[in-house]
């Protein structure tokens, strides 16, 4: 097992396990080692928050790409389908036969 002889330092208090988990494979993913603390404890539903820790000399990278991640393209909401985006081709009205069905290839 390989020693970690730097200092950690707190990227990101996350509101749950779960969020922590996502965040974690995210920067996992982009080669940052990642640590996770539970500060606070609740006898009633567990974990409140959790830490995200990252070695000092990563902490430059994980913020990029965890801002990167958090608020794509400079919008905090997100992942909204494009004006006029109204899903995928073929779930309108037709049920996903669009005008295939007029005329239909026979006399």
């Amino acid at each position: 097992m390989q020693r970690l002889d730097e200092k950690l330092v707190l990227l990101h208090r996350a509101p749950n396990l779960a969020t922590a988990e996502l965040l974690r494979g995210v920067l996992v993913n982009e080669g940052i080692r990642v640590f996770l603390r539970a500060p606070r404890l609740s006898p009633f539903i567990g974990v409140d928050e959790t830490d995200i820790l990252v070695p000092s000399s990563e902490e430059k990278a994980a913020r990029e790409v965890l801002e990167a991640f958090l608020e794509p393209d400079g919008d905090p909401g997100g992942r909204e389908a494009p004006e006029g985006d109204s899903g995928s081709p073929g779930t309108g009205p037709e049920g996903g036969r669009g005008d295939r069905e007029e005329g239909g290839g026979r006399p």
